[in-house]
């Protein structure tokens, strides 16, 4: 929803690096171009050689030498060159000889690093001298004005590449530690901190503040906080009017002079709690509106930035704040603000910070991601994460620490990622803190203060991945890389065998994982497919559904979809051990579709992901994934396309396989749909080739419609959807979207403007939709139809056609959909057009307010008479409401009234509120979309597995971690808590993969375990795996299946249950537990079924038994006759038989 960006340098910038493999790189790059096809080793260990320095290529130390000039700029102008020589010598290499996997990771190479020097390098340099005042450019004389520009402009630069999150405002605070003197020698005694005490100012509509704080006598901080709001903008307007104002303040500049070391945090919003204002900018600080808390003074500026929504705010404020007799500033309404007061009131001011931080955290309820920037520690940043949806990341760089809260935010200057995790017991804090050697990341987890370390991720995507180009618009540039990144997802996941298609079960990212599920004899077989996603992901969702289900039309397999939300609410808790659950979702990161998967895991679903995003958290939590794309095919603009287009295609070659392995199509019927779907990307790039029609109706019927609707029926129901979806966003438009068949039942009363999707149907259908397409026309509606190339009978009935290519293997409505979304851009576009006169005028009523000798009434009038005309032609039908209109023209005779020689002041100031709010009902900015974000992070929380007392006792009592337990097996144990009277005792195995040599040897699949625990009835006894054994029995069996195991001991007459402990998803068992356990002897048929339920496959094994039998019984009737126990672990013949003959 929001994003987060910042930097903490160490204190090593002033320090020169070895530069001299620049021209080693570019020597061995210069020797290849030339006889290419002999050199690749040569490429190849030159392109690893700038990998390995990459942190020198992006470091301070070369770029400074940059902005100095001189020969540097030169050697890295000549490898920047020798790179794109390179990689045109291997393109046409490949066009000689074809492709092949060398020549291709060659290339991409070549192209990551010839970007990355010109555009990071090259121009970062650049973009970093621009940022500084034009008389303080000679950066030769200070080295400190370079790097504080530099450092600054890397943060800012992330906050753009940020922006698609959200950005109705952003702010920056620029917190610098200080010396007493210049890097000249030059002496201050303090007269720069005591010119930078609590300045407060805006200026062209930026907010700033200045505050000093001395640590002791010999240190100081100066923290410059910049804030800007703009609900009506485009990307880049925030970070722009930002640089303005940094660059034009010279008390800024003339704290470089004296500048150690740097410490930035900043923030783009996308507003859920508090209105958009300068007021409600992150980052809060702790200041309070009246009475002081004299104790924390210190801690009043520090600066806090949050992702996602504290849901308790109310709560805490009315307790920390409210109920102590403070208050807080009235025109503050962000829930940020409860951040710092929190840490400033809640615990002793005493106590380290990172302990209060993790305090904080702990209070706050909701899924967040907070960062923390004190003025006392200006070389740490305090960073803290909870809940399903938040993510926040690390960089380490040369010159410091980056973070961002989207991982292609360090993109650009580092190759390797550290990741925060916040679902793991109660979420986790680290603390980034200057260690000997550079940075430590201290991590704890919030609910215990237990000790992890960051994982170190590799960074697949680079900042050529989002770059817009040639194109206005991400939208733009992104729907017309559609037909290649459909391409990039089905190339290389099959091979076409005679006769038949063979899908990649071995290998890096082929279908093993998935295939070796579908074909695992030692797990119930899978009887259901069901499909998720949320919002675009959701219809693409649908989309799969449908072509699983026409794969596997044929077979028993049940196939549903359901939005994420919806399935995860209403989910009973029955196993799902025989389901394949496929989660289908652009950025991996979604709440509602990862909390889903959380709940369906935990009932034993097997997790398929569709996603575009490598090392996403619904990656990490899926069994098995499909990336669309390569994985790295990021999306800027919020309205989604080629993710959705390349979904459907991983969605049916998913159901292809699915196919394949239930036998449900012959290799002729799947080789044929494969052909098809090659063809999907040439009849994506047709409809991007005939864009005019599409252009031309948008912008005529577009923004003269009022009311427009959406139907389709089939298949292009689901084109109907998203159609409907891109609509809304880009156009902001409340559409309904209907069968075709059932609008005439609905709300023709309304005249609508109607997309009807007819591309894809069957030829008795056809003449049937002709026919409702008349009906909305003889209604006054205005019918656009979607159909195949060729089709005429839609002519005389339709207000006009859209065509689009026929295509098989029930893929005809991704066409539709594509040239669906083309119309909803340049509608948007068509309206967005619309709002030029009225930014004319509200600037000429700024300018006048600033300077009235300025104000020409004739210039105004000609504006306003240009707006009225636009407003009466129906120009404006499509945004403005009857109020707004009202407001203008009443306005309007305001403006140009004769009997007025001046304008008021007043009359100004309600112009531009008013103008401003007609703005806002016009402009349609395209990428970014005014309340909604890229990425939503704020969603469902469903609540987590609470176990039984005597569980969580028994566990407490073998000192083992409850997140050690898969979910499946956790959710297990709470559906037998009713039914469990006692555990009156217990082990705990140790797993050694590894033991010494006098240890007894064991076949593979029976790893030695070693009693390390002992709880109640256990202890003091004797057990065979005091010293190292071989696993065996039900031990044994739990680490082979890997799920908790039930046995009844060598006589029959005990109650145990094994369960595995793992230390991650996809690691080995670490650990086993053994339970001793007592069943009450009564239990209601409810808790009964639930038992049953959540033991898996023995559910329908009693269900089938029972159905041989032939008696004349029901499941409630055993149910209702059986004891807990026998449920549980009596053989199902005899369950059966036994109780019935009861």
């Amino acid at each position: 929803m929001c994003g987060i960006a910042g930097f903490v340098s160490n204190t090593l910038w002033d320090r020169d690096i070895d530069l001299e493999w620049i021209d080693a790189a570019t020597e061995m790059l210069e020797s290849a171009a030339g006889g290419i096809a002999e050199a690749l080793d040569a490429v190849d260990r030159s392109l690893s050689l700038l990998a390995s320095k990459f942190d020198d290529l992006m470091s301070f130390a070369l770029h400074y030498r940059l902005m100095v000039g001189g020969p540097m700029l030169s050697h890295v102008k000549r490898v920047s060159r020798a790179l794109e020589k390179t990689q045109h010598a291997l393109e046409s290499l490949v066009r000689d000889r074809g492709p092949c996997e060398q020549l291709e990771r060659l290339i991409e190479l070549t192209r990551d690093f010839s970007w990355q020097l010109e555009r990071e390098v090259l121009g970062g340099a650049a973009r970093a001298c621009e940022l500084l005042p034009e008389r303080l450019r000679d950066v030769e004389r200070s080295r400190g004005l370079a790097f504080l520009a530099w450092s600054i402009e890397q943060v800012l630069e992330n906050l753009d590449r940020l922006e698609v999150r959200g950005r109705d405002s952003a702010g920056i605070s620029i917190q610098c530690l200080i010396s007493e003197s210049t890097h000249d020698g030059t002496q201050d005694n303090g007269r720069l901190a005591a010119t930078a005490q609590d300045v407060e100012d805006i200026e062209n509509g930026v907010k700033r503040q200045v505050h000093a704080l001395n640590i002791d006598q010999e240190t100081e901080t100066i923290t410059f906080i910049y804030k800007v709001a703009n609900l009506v903008g485009r990307l880049g307007d925030n970070t722009s009017a930002l640089r303005k104002r940094i660059q034009a303040d010279s008390l800024l500049w003339e704290t470089g002079t004296r500048l150690r070391q740097v410490n930035i945090i900043s923030h783009t919003r996308w507003a859920s709690n508090g209105i958009i204002s300068l007021s409600n900018c992150h980052p809060t600080d702790g200041s309070l509106a009246g009475k002081e808390h004299e104790p924390t003074l210190r801690d009043r500026w520090a600066q806090f930035v949050l992702n996602g929504d504290v849901d308790n705010y109310y709560d805490l404020r009315l307790r920390f704040v409210e109920e102590r007799g403070y208050a807080i500033d009235a025109s503050v309404t962000t829930d940020a603000k409860i951040l710092p007061l929190v840490f400033r009131l809640a615990a002793d001011p005493a106590q380290p910070r990172e302990d209060r931080f993790g305090d904080l955290m702990k209070l706050c309820e909701g899924s967040l991601a907070v960062v923390m920037q004190h003025p006392l520690t200006p070389m740490s940043l305090y960073l803290g994460e909870k809940g399903s949806g938040q993510s926040l990341f690390l960089g380490r760089i040369r010159d410091g620490v980056i973070l961002a809260s989207e991982v292609y935010g360090l993109a650009s200057l580092t190759r390797t990622s550290y990741s925060l995790v916040g679902t793991e017991r109660g979420g986790t804090q680290v603390l980034v803190a200057p260690a000997d050697d550079g940075f430590t990341f201290q991590g704890r987890y919030l609910d215990d203060k237990g000790v992890f370390e960051p994982k170190a991720e590799p960074i697949y995507i680079h900042s050529r991945d989002i770059f817009r180009g040639r194109y206005d618009y991400y939208f733009e540039k992104e729907i017309h890389e559609a037909p290649i990144s459909v391409l990039k997802t089905i190339k290389g996941k099959y091979r076409k065998g005679i006769g038949k298609i063979e899908f990649n079960a071995e290998g890096y990212e082929s279908f093993g994982a998935l295939v070796s599920r579908l074909r695992d004899p030692h797990l119930p077989p899978i009887r259901r497919v069901m499909v998720i996603g949320q919002g675009t992901a959701s219809v693409a969702a649908m989309g799969v559904a449908h072509l699983v289900a026409k794969s596997l039309a044929k077979s028993r397999i049940s196939v549903q979809w359901s939005k994420a939300s919806e399935m995860s609410g209403f989910l009973s808790g029955e196993s799902l051990v025989d389901t394949l659950l496929i989660a289908i979702s652009q950025s991996g990161t979604t709440t509602d579709t990862n909390r889903t998967v959380d709940v369906a895991a935990a009932q034993g679903a097997w997790i398929h992901a569709i996603v575009n995003r490598r090392n996403s958290p619904l990656v990490e939590k899926a069994d098995s994934h499909f990336y669309t794309s390569d994985g790295r095919d990021v999306e800027m603009a919020v309205a989604s396309t080629k993710a959705f287009y390349s979904q459907i295609a991983a969605g049916k070659l998913t159901a292809l396989l699915l196919a394949q392995e239930f036998g449900s199509l012959s290799d002729e019927e799947i080789m044929r749909d494969v052909a098809e779907l090659e063809k999907l990307p040439g009849d994506i790039q047709w409809v991007l080739n005939h864009t005019a029609p599409i252009q031309k109706l948008a912008e005529r019927y577009g923004p003269t419609s009022r009311n427009w609707a959406v139907v389709g029926n089939g298949p292009n129901k689901i084109a109907a959807d998203e159609i409907r979806i891109k609509l809304s966003e880009l156009c902001y438009k409340s559409i309904p979207c209907d069968f075709t068949e059932d609008k005439k039942h609905i709300d023709l009363s309304t005249e609508p403007l109607t997309i009807v999707v007819a591309n894809d149907l069957p030829e008795e259908i056809v003449q049937d939709t002709v026919k409702e397409v008349a009906i909305f026309k003889a209604h006054n509606g205005r019918p656009l139809v979607i159909c195949s190339r060729g089709e005429k009978r839609f002519r005389g009935y339709a207000e006009s056609i859209i065509e689009v290519p026929t295509t098989g293997a029930d893929l005809g409505f991704v066409t539709a959909t594509v040239a669906g979304h083309l119309w909803g851009f340049y509608a948007a576009r068509a309206i967005d057009a619309r709002a030029d006169v009225i930014r004319n005028l509200r600037t000429m009523l700024t300018v006048a307010l600033e300077e009235p000798a300025t104000w020409n009434s004739a210039a105004c009038r000609t504006a306003w008479q240009e707006l009225a005309a636009m407003i009466e032609e129906g120009e404006m039908n499509a945004a403005l409401p009857a109020s707004t209109v009202a407001a203008l023209f009443g306005l309007r005779d305001r403006l140009l009234s004769d009997a007025l020689q001046e304008m008021p002041p007043e009359i100004l100031v309600e112009g531009i509120a008013i103008l401003k709010q007609a703005l806002e009902e016009v402009t349609r900015p395209i990428d970014t979309i005014r309340h909604q974000a890229k990425t939503v992070t704020v969603g469902i929380s469903r609540p987590q597995v609470v176990l039984s007392p005597v569980f969580l006792k028994a566990m407490a009592g073998l000192s083992a971690d409850v997140s050690r337990i898969k979910e499946a097996d956790l959710r297990m144990l709470k559906n037998l808590g009713p039914v469990i009277a006692d555990v009156p005792g217990g082990l705990f195995y140790k797993v050694l993969y590894e033991t010494d040599a006098a240890a007894p040897s064991c076949a593979p699949d029976s790893p030695m375990i070693q009693t390390i625990g002992r709880y109640g009835v256990c202890e003091g006894k004797e057990s065979r795996y005091d010293a190292p054994n071989c696993a065996g029995g039900s031990k044994k069996t739990a680490l082979r299946l890997r799920r908790a195991i039930w046995s009844s001991g060598r006589l029959g007459q005990e109650n145990l249950l094994v369960i595995p402990l793992y230390a991650d998803k996809n690691e080995e068992c670490t650990g086993l537990l053994l339970f001793h356990v007592v069943f009450v002897e009564r239990a209601s048929l409810q808790q009964k079924l639930g038992v049953l339920r959540s033991l898996g496959n023995r559910y329908y094994e009693l269900i089938e038994r029972l159905d041989d039998t032939g008696l004349p019984y029901s499941l409630e009737d055993i149910l209702e006759k059986a004891r807990p126990r026998d449920l549980v672990l009596m053989p199902v013949d005899t369950l059966v038989l036994e109780t019935m003959g009861k």
